[in-house]
């Protein structure tokens, strides 16, 4: 991630950031041929400008891969590189269930490419089963009094929301329904975006008492 000033001149590189790994698979495909495929849960880091574009917050991205502890990394650094905070934070770690990738395979077999499904499926499932949790933090929302707010992943329709203050200290956790999209947020309110049966948005206002 670069920083260019007002003539698009770059000023300098403000943060790395780790992207997600693809691989090439070969197996049950026409000769010669490879597909080359990223993993539907690896998405490297997630990064977030604040509104006012003063800072960006980035959660170090993978998944927990079965030892050692559960946690991720949270960092927050201004437009200069220096780094505001930086926070560990424990987490219970979610395994991905019996079948999870049965339909990404399926879809994927079905590529005209494909000329041998079984021998492709295995080799497709080898690779996405080397995942076998969910990542910690799915989405991050910056909001207008500095805090953040770190979404987890869909647990029976509902999304735990991690509150970070301007320090990276934690304030809060809640749960949203995991449909419900969060337009904005803070250390006092939260505004969301949900649907009826008919399918008609409407809006929710959660205050947060602390």
């Amino acid at each position: 991630m670069i920083v260019l000033d007002t003539t698009g001149t770059m000023r300098d590189t403000l943060v790395l950031l780790s992207m997600p790994i693809s691989t090439a698979i070969t197996e049950g495909l026409a000769s010669d041929g490879a597909l080359h495929l990223a993993h539907p849960l690896e998405e490297g880091d997630t990064w977030r400008f604040t509104p006012d574009g003063s800072s960006v917050t980035i959660v170090d991205g993978g998944s927990w891969t079965g030892s050692g502890s559960a946690e991720f990394g949270v960092t927050r650094v201004d437009p200069e590189g220096d780094t505001l905070f930086r926070r560990r934070i424990a987490y219970e770690p979610r395994p991905v269930p019996d079948g999870y990738y049965d339909d990404e395979i399926d879809l994927l077999s079905d590529y005209p490419v494909v000329i041998d499904r079984r021998e492709f499926t295995e080799a497709v499932r080898e690779f996405y089963e080397q995942t076998r949790f969910f990542p910690p933090v799915t989405k991050i929302i910056s909001g207008g009094d500095e805090t953040t707010w770190l979404a987890g992943v869909d647990e029976d329709g509902e999304r735990e929301w991690i509150v970070l203050d301007g320090s990276g200290s934690s304030i809060g956790r809640f749960r949203l329904p995991a449909s419900s999209r969060v337009s904005y947020a803070s250390g006092t309110e939260c505004w969301i975006v949900e649907k009826d049966a008919l399918d008609i948005p409407y809006l929710v206002r959660h205050e947060i008492l602390r």
